[in-house]
């Protein structure tokens, strides 16, 4: 059910500050929507501001200079196409996400500023295999190929042995860099989240991903415990 932006506002407050006291599952989930709600609306909240358009801009060059994604600022501003005029304001998203992964709990929280502002759980690597380092994303790619490691070929998005689901987000670690080919990405094997079901991956359901792809930026660090 929608709520208005001040009772939005109101129970986004409410809840973390019960988050941080007795975090349990069901504030965090309640939580997680109040915050998604928040965001992809054109509602104020904390991190949003105007920006007047200036001229030589386009969403892109936008998204960089605050570091955010195209595909948020579409969503906060209600827009349907790439357009923008110059001497609109526009609201922008000038905040600081991040992710940690929890091994054990196989759990992402995707945190802004450092405070939870959603969980979702997700599979983590088979016996422990995920490396727990701290990485950044290096890439993201939509309906991502899936190169088989068995004899390196290459499967298409949408063929059935495709592990990758609909999104795929690169994760490199500048410590490690012998750590390559990890990543978080999306899969249609429901099953398989909330355990540990990967082969060193973090994996989502395909609808979770694609929330999680449009509001991380490239470079955004992704911790893993």
């Amino acid at each position: 059910a929608s709520m208005e932006g001040g009772r939005l506002l109101d129970a986004k407050i409410t809840l973390e500050q019960l988050v941080a006291t007795h975090p349990d599952a069901e504030a965090v989930q309640l939580l997680g929507e109040v915050n998604m709600q928040l965001l992809k609306s054109p509602l104020l909240m904390p991190g949003k501001e105007y920006y007047a358009i200036q001229s030589g801009d386009y969403l892109q060059k936008i998204a960089k200079k605050f570091n955010t994604t195209v595909a948020l600022l579409k969503a906060m501003n209600g827009l349907e196409t790439d357009t923008i005029r110059l001497g609109d304001r526009m609201l922008v998203y000038n905040s600081h996400f991040s992710i940690r992964v929890s091994k054990s709990r196989n759990e992402l929280d995707l945190l802004m500023n450092g405070t939870l502002f959603k969980r979702y759980s997700v599979g983590t690597g088979k016996f422990g295999k995920t490396p727990a380092v701290e990485f950044s994303i290096m890439d993201k790619i939509i309906e991502p190929p899936w190169t088989r490691p068995s004899d390196n070929r290459q499967i298409e998005y949408g063929d059935p042995e495709n592990v990758l689901g609909t999104r795929w987000m690169a994760i490199k670690s500048a410590d490690h860099p012998e750590l390559t080919g990890f990543g978080i990405h999306g899969t249609w094997q429901r099953d398989s989240i909330g355990t540990q079901s990967s082969a060193g991956c973090v994996r989502m359901l395909n609808e979770d991903v694609e929330e999680l792809f449009d509001l991380v930026p490239r470079k955004a660090s992704v911790i893993i415990s």
